[in-house]
């Protein structure tokens, strides 16, 4: 017994003070000493592993070190130093690597922070020059042109002929902020085309206006955001398109805008309502009283019926007809208005023996979003109603007449 403790002494002796002798034969131990024989030689070797393992961590072969048996509980904590160790060097590697990529992009940034300032100067002489070339290409151009600051609303440049007209009638000119609301002209939008007009007195003090055609574009001037807008005169282009529209003798719209007119909101999807109007009574006034006054008459009835409502379109389609258009009244609230007012025009008469007075029939038609009725079905629709009613007043006119001969 006593030489079998000797030699697992020994073995211990040389595991802590002599590694490279450690050792044990096994077969020389009983079988009482055989088991923990085995458990002191599995000690001594997992010991001796986890100095070894530790030995090559210490010496920096993080990555090259021996792996550790599993079961080898002295090696747990080396194994999890290892982990952290290896993590930390790959984060210093990649912060190694980002400082030489930095290093790089620093070199590179100020190679181009140089090649970005001579072309900035480039583009700003370029710039410079366009806008010399803009001033002297606009000041002789017979067009009003005007460049207004985007945020500030200052007048930046006005060529010679807007410098005279602003200076002509400068207190009814709009203020920059409305021009370039007007324009709807930004840096996301471009481009537009618009309408503009001015009313001013003219020298005898009488109100004059006048239409322009606006080209906008958004542009750079002078390093800020600015909207250049050119005016071109169409007044007289618009009065004479006004003219080739409406009636001479009446001033309403002629029989070619209304059907233009109606197949464009018809086409839109729009509702809205429609009057045919005959005037009655147009004959006699003309063999009566002459034709100066059934002129007179039409014009009248062409003024009460644009009085109807604000946004009644009054067009005249024949020599006594004429047709109403409303977008905002329904076919009820159209025939209430024509009704009243033809109540209040009946009180008129042609003569002091008020023996015929003024008056007019009506049909009244209207379309609704649901309505899938063609247009000339809702035409035809109101212009027969106004037949109906125009039957219906020469009834009601015999029947007058009938009771006046009685009396």
């Amino acid at each position: 017994m006593k030489k079998e403790q000797d030699l697992l002494v020994n073995y211990i002796n040389n595991v802590l003070f002599h590694p490279e002798d450690a050792d044990i034969n096994l077969a020389l131990l009983s079988e009482e000493y055989r088991e923990l024989g085995e458990k002191v030689k599995c000690l001594g070797e997992w010991a001796l592993e986890a100095d070894r393992f530790a030995g090559e961590v210490a010496a920096g072969k993080i990555e090259r070190a021996l792996i550790p048996d599993p079961e080898n509980v002295f090696a747990n904590n080396i194994i999890n130093l290892q982990s952290i160790l290896r993590h930390m060097t790959q984060q210093i590697e990649r912060i190694i690597d980002q400082s030489s990529n930095y290093k790089r992009e620093e070199e590179l940034i100020e190679g181009n922070f140089d090649a970005m300032v001579r072309e900035l100067h480039k583009r700003t002489s370029a710039l410079e020059n366009e806008r010399n070339l803009f001033i002297q290409f606009t000041e002789s151009a017979s067009e009003r042109i005007v460049v207004l600051g985007e945020e500030t609303g200052e007048v930046l440049f006005g060529n010679k002929v807007a410098r005279e007209y602003r200076e002509q009638i400068k207190e009814y000119v709009d203020d920059a902020f409305t021009l370039n609301r007007e324009s709807g002209c930004s840096v996301d939008n471009p481009y537009s085309q618009w309408t503009h007009t001015v009313t001013h007195p003219d020298e005898l003090g009488e109100p004059v206006t006048e239409i322009f055609h606006v080209h906008s574009i958004y542009i750079i001037w002078e390093n800020q955001g600015a909207i250049a807008h050119m005016f071109s005169d169409v007044t007289t282009q618009r009065k004479m398109e006004n003219l080739a529209m409406k009636d001479c003798l009446t001033g309403a719209f002629n029989r070619s805008y209304a059907m233009e007119y109606m197949n464009l909101i018809y086409e839109g999807g729009k509702d809205f309502s429609i009057a045919f109007v005959d005037v009655d009574y147009l004959k006699y006034c003309n063999d009566t009283f002459g034709h100066a006054a059934g002129d007179d008459y039409l014009i009248e009835i062409v003024e009460i019926l644009e009085h109807l409502d604000e946004g009644c379109t009054v067009c005249r389609t024949g020599g006594d007809e004429f047709l109403v258009v409303s977008e905002n009244l329904t076919s009820d609230q159209l025939a209430g208005l024509l009704e009243h007012t033809r109540r209040i025009l009946g009180m008129n008469y042609f003569d002091k023996e008020k023996t015929i007075s003024k008056s007019f029939s009506y049909g009244v038609s209207a379309r609704t979003a649901e309505d899938e009725r063609t247009l000339q079905i809702l035409l035809s629709e109101a212009d027969e109603r106004m037949y109906q009613d125009k039957l219906e007043n020469k009834r009601r006119r015999h029947m007058a007449i009938q009771d006046d001969r009685m009396v």
